[in-house]
């Protein structure tokens, strides 16, 4: 495996939330930095950190750019890393197509970061000014600029520009979403997504989320569990209504210490208020509903016997077959409820340690390489309360009803990040810049799984008759051409969670034997081999342009003309803001090196890239596959 230090590019510039069984260690690789400007401080620089495998690379292959979104890559090297002999969807199409993988890093993840990351003292002004870069439209440009500037060591400095090779943009989640928006927004730079499980219509009150553990659990046969779920989010919100102390108490005694709760009779507002917390977090971990996105309907189910045991334990005379409808409906409120919390004390455990749902945690953890890395819930929850959104709301079912929009921006947001986040998200400029549900990109793959939560926010939502409900279909369509009559090229895994084909194409055995997610799971990955061998083959070298496609609206990317003498892209008309410009308040990016990214007209100074730094360009083999590396003040150290 060849590995390299490359050279730096500017900095200037939504959810991928992976399953903790991808997370496959990084065989000890080398550490590649961009030496990045940071927008307004034009003397201030941080590394952004991405990796490299050219291993199956071969002249005239694509480059591969996998985002992993708001994580750090640290445990995320299984995507690109060919070594381990279980592989994924990336690994594949490098593997099909000789193309270059690289796994990128996020801005204000992991160790990609300006300055010195918030601690537990940082106040909310702080965190609010630290973090005001933090934005979709800066985060998409990092890539346009990096892309434009890329160069890889014992190659020809233009031979991976994206004028000269596709670059196919994976990602899933947050980052599914951003594969979609930078083929829109920059098709010149983006030839070809993969888009899953894509959030691509932010919205504040994603009441949605729990449709589909709804539907998951009917459809395999625990409707009793969630009538109970039901049950007892009906009964903590009339706890909270009627400010019932002694109620909520008595219910949260046996859990207590798992929740790591000290039990209290104030009545005061505070007390309420992290009493509140608690009882949310009673339902929302004691079900693991956190988790289902990432294990899917199983991490929910595989609680519900509990609760069978504890009616049964409590009721000798009960049978299971009495139970089908719930144990609330089988031995009234007070029985049941008192047999669902025995159930969530055994689930908790009694003594385990949780912390509370709607914390957010400001401390600075440092990973195996003791390099300080940025705390993920803090970023992403400035980009939930500034931008993303997607605030998890079920009033009338399975959480309780006190659990609305206005009481995510109080306790997670103002709490956090103070008034400037008071107003709430605003996500109304990116859904019009680039569709939201109506988006239709060409030469973009979106999937999703059946029984995602976050589908309902794709383009393959249809939750309601609110959502658009596009016709879904896996007819490969020509390359820069879209589907018919608004008819959206995509895939739906069957029995399918969230974000599961990047890592689980072509080792499913981490899923169940023969088990069709399985199956489907390696259509959808042969569907995007599919699709990327008829558009490949389209791509041209065209001349670079120094006009970015960046702040053009969706309507103005119809199918057909080049953007310049670019024949694969599509025609796009110039906005008047660049990035970070008039749209977003940053400063516009310029490049003295490499192909020249976008120069904005936003009012901030200019951020400007910069010449690799000593030891930049040199290239490194990894003998025996080990090779590792240390980052110190911005340098390569080999160990």
């Amino acid at each position: 495996m060849q590995l390299v230090f490359a050279n730096t590019v500017a900095l200037q510039s939504l959810y991928s939330a992976v399953n903790a069984r991808h997370r496959h260690g990084l065989r000890k690789q080398i550490i590649l930095l961009v030496s990045l400007k940071l927008a307004q401080q034009a003397s201030t620089t941080f590394q952004n950190r991405y990796y490299v495998n050219a291993a199956h690379y071969k002249p005239g292959g694509p480059v591969i750019l996998v985002d992993i979104g708001e994580e750090s890559v640290d445990g995320y090297g299984g995507y690109v890393d060919s070594g381990t002999g279980e592989y994924g969807l990336p690994v594949a199409l490098a593997n099909q197509f000789n193309g270059l993988m690289i796994l990128w890093e996020h801005r204000y993840y992991g160790q990609s970061f300006p300055g010195t990351y918030p601690t537990n003292t940082s106040t909310p002004d702080e965190l609010a000014s630290y973090f005001q870069y933090l934005t979709v439209e800066q985060a998409l440009e990092d890539v346009a600029v990096f892309a434009k500037n890329f160069t890889l060591d014992g190659h020809p400095p233009e031979q991976f520009l994206p004028n000269n090779a596709p670059w196919v943009f994976v990602g899933g989640s947050y980052a599914g979403a951003r594969a979609a928006f930078m083929r829109l927004r920059n098709p010149e730079v983006i030839f070809a997504s993969l888009a899953s499980s894509a959030p691509v219509q932010l919205q504040a009150d994603f009441w949605q989320y729990f449709v589909a553990i709804e539907r998951g659990l009917v459809d395999f046969g625990y409707q009793g569990c969630l009538n109970d779920i039901h049950a007892l989010a009906t009964y903590i919100t009339g706890l909270v209504a009627n400010f019932n102390v002694t109620g909520a108490e008595n219910l949260l005694q046996p859990t207590a210490k798992g929740l790591n709760y000290a039990q209290t009779n104030d009545n005061s507002t505070d007390a309420w208020n992290l009493r509140k917390k608690v009882l949310f977090n009673l339902i929302y971990d004691g079900f693991s509903l956190s988790h289902y996105q990432a294990s899917g309907i199983q991490s929910v189910a595989s609680n519900c016997p509990a609760i069978q045991d504890a009616a049964l334990k409590a009721n000798s005379t009960a049978t299971v077959e009495a139970l089908e409808n719930g144990v609330v409906a089988a031995f009234g409120e007070d029985a049941g409820i008192s047999a669902i919390s025995s159930a969530l004390a055994n689930i908790f455990g009694g003594t385990a340690k949780r912390s509370i749902s709607g914390s957010t945690s400001t401390s600075t953890k440092m990973d195996s390489n003791n390099q300080p890395e940025a705390n993920w819930g803090t970023s992403w929850g400035w980009q939930q309360c500034s931008e993303t959104v997607s605030n998890d709301t079920r009033s009338t079912n399975m959480i309780p009803g006190f659990v609305d929009v206005d009481y995510w921006i109080a306790t997670r947001c103002v709490a956090a990040y103070g008034q400037a986040v008071a107003a709430g998200p605003n996500s109304d400029p990116i859904n019009k810049k680039y569709g939201g549900w109506n988006m239709n990109p060409t030469n973009t793959l979106f999937t999703n799984g059946e029984f995602d939560n976050w589908r309902a926010l794709s383009v393959a939502s249809d939750v309601d008759a609110s959502t658009p409900g596009r016709k879904l279909s896996t007819t490969i369509p020509s390359a820069g051409q879209s589907l018919p009559n608004g008819q959206v090229f995509a895939y739906t895994i069957t029995n399918g969670s969230h974000a599961t084909e990047e890592i689980d194409f072509n080792h499913a055995g981490q899923l169940p034997a023969n088990s069709t997610e399985a199956e489907s799971v390696n259509e959808a990955g042969n569907l995007l081999i599919s699709a990327l061998s008829s558009w490949l083959p389209a791509f041209t070298p065209f001349n670079a342009t120094s006009t970015s496609a960046q702040t053009a609206p969706p309507t103005a990317i119809p199918t057909g003309a080049g953007l310049g003498t670019n024949p694969n892209g599509a025609s796009v008309s110039s906005g008047s803001g660049g990035s970070g410009g008039s749209t977003v308040g940053g400063p516009a990016a310029t490049a003295t090196s490499g192909s020249t990214p976008t120069q904005g007209s936003g009012s901030g100074p200019a951020a400007t890239t910069t010449k690799p730094a000593s030891g930049a360009g040199r290239s490194f083999i990894a003998k025996g596959g080990v090779c590792a590396a240390f980052v110190v003040f911005g340098l390569v150290v080999l160990i």
